[in-house]
């Protein structure tokens, strides 16, 4: 068999333990891993490595925020964090191919037209692999209940809600009807999938940045 790429000489981290050896790639996945050496001539590339250097399966960050908006409660300014193209090379150079950002639904459209809509971009920007947890938000509409399940099937196991609008803003609103939430993880225990809960008491939130910003 012939590989794109070996390393050689490393120490190399498995699921099954730490070995002095060779990981060998073909189509971007590891094709099989030996004993220092052993791989190297069917290699169409070979790096070289000493035993003191690690080689670690790639890396998933399931959390990442990318082109969020990021409102200033104090001037009431606006900023954006960085894009996948920045954020997927960052991700590189720690050692991370797979990240999972976020898409935020939006009741005018489905649930998978919010998806491709995101997903066109990052498809042509990021570098390493990707996915997304939904956002759901205010009072979700019956139609969006009802898309979950063909998402499942698709590979979008996971939701993300907000019992909080996390930040005083006039602007952006993430506060989920809990009457919505009640129907989400209904549908969601049935499909086996997973709804992540940003849990505060929205109320004691606002007062408290109330409390704080008044004393500055």
């Amino acid at each position: 068999m012939t590989f794109d790429l070996v390393l050689t000489g490393g120490t190399v981290v498995t699921a099954n333990g730490v070995v002095h050896g060779d990981v060998a790639v073909s189509g971007e996945r590891i094709a099989a891993i030996g004993a220092v050496g052993t791989l190297r001539a069917d290699a169409g590339r070979v790096i070289e490595l000493s035993e003191h250097q690690l080689v670690l399966p790639g890396g998933i960050d399931p959390h990442i925020h990318c082109d969020d908006p990021i409102p200033d409660v104090r001037t009431g300014g606006w900023s954006h964090s960085d894009g996948p193209a920045v954020v997927g090379r960052a991700a590189l150079h720690g050692g991370i191919t797979s990240i999972v950002d976020f898409v935020t639904s939006r009741h005018e459209e489905d649930l998978a037209d919010s998806i491709r809509a995101v997903d066109a971009r990052w498809a042509q920007e990021c570098p390493v692999d990707y996915s997304f947890h939904v956002i759901l938000h205010g009072d979700v509409p019956t139609r969006h209940l009802e898309g979950i399940p063909a998402l499942v099937t698709d590979g979008f196991t996971s939701y993300k809600v907000f019992t909080t609008d996390v930040r005083p803003s006039p602007f952006v609103s993430w506060q989920i009807n809990h009457g919505s939430l009640v129907e989400l993880l209904r549908l969601t225990a049935d499909l086996g999938a997973t709804v992540a809960v940003h849990a505060e008491d929205d109320d004691i939130v606002m007062h408290e940045y109330r409390v704080h910003l008044e004393s500055g």
